[in-house]
């Protein structure tokens, strides 16, 4: 059985350090990571996350837009793309936090986490 870590990441040597040792220590084990990135539109920031996905040995990248007022740290909305390492990409649209988290949750599982 495979097993999941959900790791929220932040830009730098120490979180590329860190993805490596875990996939060191476990190979099998699935790891998604969390973007912040300020983007000009979608394809901007499923680039990031593909970039993200490309440095590091993770399975997936749930990146969100910060740049626009309406979402992202100091609100109550948010929107996110879920980009997997083949390629595949999943939106959510602008919805509640709270939202957010219950279908990021129900996505992944059915997509990574139940193979």
């Amino acid at each position: 059985m495979k097993k999941t870590v959900v790791l929220g990441i932040c830009s730098g040597i120490a979180a590329f350090k860190t993805l490596e040792l875990i996939k060191k220590l476990n190979p099998r084990v699935q790891l998604i990571a969390f973007k912040a990135e300020y983007a000009s539109n979608d394809e901007d920031l499923i680039n990031a996350a593909r970039k993200l996905l490309n440095k590091s040995q993770i399975d997936a990248v749930v990146a969100n837009d910060i740049s626009k007022a309406d979402r992202g740290f100091e609100t109550e909305k948010n929107e996110v793309i879920i980009v997997y390492e083949n390629g595949k990409t999943h939106k959510i649209a602008l919805n509640s936090k709270r939202q957010i988290a219950e279908q990021i949750i129900d996505y992944l599982m059915k997509t990574l986490i139940i193979k």
